[in-house]
This record gives structure tokens, sequence and C-alpha cells, in this order.
């Protein structure tokens, strides 16, 4: 499709030079992508939920870009340069990448440009020489288990608060989705009005990953083996099946669903695949060990002192005896 392009864009696009041409590539690398993932999806070579055949690009979506080839550089603490774009000044400081930059620890080999919620950021794909010092206590184990009420407790007694970020902005949230079914489409205050509610969910997004963030750096560098649990978030985030009533067949009866419905907000909004992902790839830079252990284990039946299990301990049972 790339080479049937370029032979007829000229012809049928004479605007596409108004652009750059990896505005175009990286659709094609898209679609490529998603066609793959579609065919490995159905012959059983990619796990996970199964994958849909490639759709369009919903108008109004999120706007991005890959650069793949030209400059792409940082070029100093303020400033990057990307092809057909030119030097571009940045709000933020660039001191990180450049640094290695000049040391010559690091090499960009692409650029993604994308715009959240009115903001543009641009993400550096680069290969990297890391040094990282090994954890403080390389030979010390800490269990890690996540909550509702507090974002993760660990076995040496360290409680991480949990910022709520969803429930903090939950009624705002609401009135800005009801405020925006109100508005006519194509206005201008329906697109004010969107404009606030993707402001609201970045921050909700911001909080949450700077949470992600500073537990899981801790956690990488200051302990040598870190033990999570195998969390299915699938089953823990189902609805409810509704009860059938006995009196009325073909009503249901009320079985907790808003309450069940809140929980799994809270649940969803420690993102627990997330925090997996990070100290994964975290507590390799520090030289450590990442332990998940099975999801069967009778953690919470187990006795730490003596290691007896309890088969017989409920939820309700919050004490061991």
């Amino acid at each position: 499709m790339r080479k049937e392009w370029n032979r007829v864009k000229d012809e049928s696009a004479p605007w596409w030079r108004e652009n750059s041409k990896e505005a175009y590539n990286s659709g094609f690398d898209a679609l490529a992508r998603a066609l793959k993932g579609y065919f490995d999806s159905r012959g059983g070579a990619r796990a996970g939920k199964p994958m849909g055949f490639p759709t369009f690009k919903k108008k109004g979506g999120q706007r991005s870009c890959r650069f793949s080839t030209g400059v792409i550089r940082v070029v100093d603490d303020r400033h990057v340069q990307l092809p057909r774009l030119g030097v571009i000044r940045t709000k933020e400081h660039t001191t990180a990448l450049s640094t290695q930059v000049v040391a010559g620890m690091a090499t960009a080999l692409s650029a993604t440009i994308k715009e959240e919620a009115g903001r543009w950021f641009v993400s550096f794909g680069c290969e990297v020489e890391r040094h990282d010092p090994v954890a403080t206590y390389p030979d010390a184990i800490v269990r890690v288990d996540l909550g509702v009420h507090h974002f993760a407790v660990l076995s040496t007694g360290e409680l991480f608060e949990n910022p709520k970020p969803i429930s903090h902005h939950a009624r705002r949230m609401a009135r800005l989705n009801r405020e925006l079914s109100r508005r006519q489409k194509g206005s201008k205050r329906r697109a004010k009005t969107k404009a606030k509610l993707a402001r609201c969910h970045r921050r909700v997004a911001n909080v949450r990953r700077d949470t992600l963030h500073k537990l899981t750096t801790h956690l990488a560098t200051a302990y040598g083996t870190v033990v999570i649990e195998d969390l299915a978030v699938k089953n823990m985030t189902a609805s409810p099946k509704p009860k059938a009533d006995p009196e009325n067949p073909g009503h249901h009866l009320e079985n907790g669903h808003a309450a069940k419905a809140g929980l799994n907000r809270s649940i969803l909004d420690i993102a627990p695949g997330e925090l997996r992902r990070q100290l994964t790839y975290k507590m390799g830079w520090h030289g450590g060990h990442l332990v998940v252990a099975d999801r069967w284990f009778p953690s919470s039946k187990k006795c730490s002192s003596c290691k007896k299990t309890k088969a017989t301990l409920s939820l309700a049972t919050r004490t061991y005896r």
C-alpha cells in the first residue's frame, strides 16, 4: 500500500507535501500492526482478548503522529527538532534526555507527538545505555498487598495512601458529562465542555501515574526481591449477575449493583496491571527480582509465624486465630 501511495500521491493528493510524509507512513504502519494482531488473534498466536478487524480512526479522537526518519534530536534543555516542524520550544525541561545524549549514552530513534486535552506532547523512542545502581537492600524481601482503602501495604509495615483520583473528580466528571449530552453537536459550547472534560480526565490520569511511579521506584531502588499477587482483575471487577424475583416472573431483585460498581471503580483506580508492568522493568534495571505469587496461594489463610493454613477461614473473619 505504501508503494502504491507513493506512485499515485502526486495525482490523487497533490496537497500531500503540505504535511510530513511520516503522517502517512505512520498510518500505514498502524494498519500493518493492526492487521497482524487481528490475524494472529484469529490463528491463536496472540494471547488475550480477541482483536477485531481494524477500523478507521474516529473523527475528533486523539491526534498523533510518529516520526521515524529525518532530523529527530534534542537541541538543548528547552528545544527539540522534528522533521517538517523544525525547532520547537518545550514547556518542560528536557535535561534528563539531553544530558544522556550529550554524554553519548542515548540515541533518539523515533518521536511521537500527540495531543492530550489541548496540550501537545512529544515522546522519544531511544536506545539508552543505563547504569542504574543496585537496590539499597539487595538481600531484603518485601511483600506488597494492594488495597482500596490504602493504595499498598508492605510487609515492613509501610502504608501508602490511596489518592483516589476518580473519587475526588467523580462529581465534576458526572456534571460535565451531563452538560456535554445537552450540547448540540458541532457547537462551540460542546467543544468547550468537551475540552473541560478532557482536562479532568487528564488530571485523574496524571495523579494515578504519579502515584504508581513513586511506589514502584521506591520498591525497585530499596529492595532486592519484591513479591506481589497475581490478581484476576477481570474477575474481581465483573458485574454481579441479576437475581430473578420468584414472586414476579420477568423481574429482577436489587443485588447491590450500584455498590459493586463503586467497588469496581476503586479497584480499577489503583491500576494493578500497570503496577506489575512497571515493577517488571524497574526491578530489572536495579538488578532485583520480582516474584508473582500464585492467585490460589492461601496468603490470607496462612499464619505468618507457624505457616499453618486454616482452610475454613472466611472473608468475614478479620483476625486469624
